[in-house]
């Protein structure tokens, strides 16, 4: 068996440990028990369980970014905005179901960063500029449908996915650390369509100029 081959079996068999019973009661013994290795052939290719579970749950966000990626490809041909709209209502869905990318994110909240590893910071980091530049990318794009100057749209781009970003960075603890995601699911969805219809309505004061009658149906 290819290294390659070997890596992924031992990660897939970590991910569902580490998805069941955390990184502190998931020991080398069961991953070499669950991927059918031994826990001394574990270490030819990982230093420690910490590690597997690191490149376990970069492997988690990959799959995060490609599955989003498939999604805007398939739809290319839809509005900026409309494709801000899909992604916000993908966004808990795809990330509730990476248990070890939830865990990062517990661990930032219960344990504050000054006690979570620098890599684990450094992971959800990355997730979080990808996140920043998808954003930044739909504002972009949006301005190409605009009356807006061309001098302002980088401005613009750049608080667009500021603000975009912010606004659930501060729904994660709720739902992704108290696991309250199917409490507020209704009310999650009524505000999607309330920040959607504020950008219609503030438009205009914007100097945006979208003609919202032509991408109004793909909103609803």
């Amino acid at each position: 068996m290819k290294k390659e081959e070997t890596e992924e079996q031992v990660l897939d068999a970590a991910e569902a440990l580490f998805g069941h019973y955390g990184l502190e009661k998931t020991s080398m013994d069961d991953i070499a028990r669950t991927s059918r290795k031994s826990k001394r052939s574990l270490y030819n290719y990982f230093s420690s369980k910490e590690e597997i579970f690191y490149k376990a749950l970069h492997r988690e966000i990959d799959r995060i970014k490609a599955k989003v990626n498939r999604y805007f490809t398939m739809n290319r041909d839809k509005h900026p905005l409309v494709l801000l709209k899909l992604y916000l209502i993908m966004r808990p869905e795809v990330i509730k179901g990476a248990v070890l990318f939830c865990q990062a994110l517990k661990n930032k909240f219960r344990f504050q960063e000054l006690l979570q590893s620098s890599e684990e910071q450094g992971i959800v980091q990355k997730f979080n500029q990808w996140e920043h530049s998808l954003f930044f990318r739909i504002g972009k794009s949006s301005c190409h449908h605009s009356k807006l100057p061309e001098t302002e749209h980088e401005r613009f781009a750049q608080s667009f996915a500021d603000m975009v970003q912010m606004a659930l960075q501060g729904m994660n603890y709720a739902f992704f650390v108290e696991n309250r995601y199917d409490q507020y699911k209704d009310s999650y969805n009524l505000l999607i369509n309330i920040i959607m219809g504020s950008i219609e309505k503030n438009s205009e004061a914007m100097s945006m100029g979208v003609e919202w009658t032509d991408i109004q149906q793909e909103l609803i």
